[in-house]
């Protein structure tokens, strides 16, 4: 099976380096811990195909080698009109 790496930013400023992951799984880290649980991405029904009307070839994307993502929990901002001026 194939295995990859993954390093994760946290908003402390803590870099955490994974090794050895398996990859199509669905990966649960907390900061400065090994991940606490690993599981594989569900398979989606088979259906039938949609068909195109007009089937055309794609252009092959080529993707970057890597990509940051931020996931932050939603925060409320202050109450601006109760502070003093």
């Amino acid at each position: 099976m194939a295995r990859c790496a993954a390093s994760i930013r946290w908003p402390s400023g803590l870099v955490q380096e994974l090794h050895d992951l398996p990859v199509n799984r669905r990966v649960w880290v907390e900061e400065g811990s090994e991940p606490s649980r690993i599981e594989a991405f569900r398979t989606p029904a088979a259906k039938d195909p949609i068909p195109l009307a007009d089937p055309k070839p794609q252009e092959i994307e080529t993707l970057p080698t890597t990509a940051e993502t931020w996931l932050l929990a939603p925060v409320d901002a202050p109450d601006f009109f109760s502070c003093p001026i």
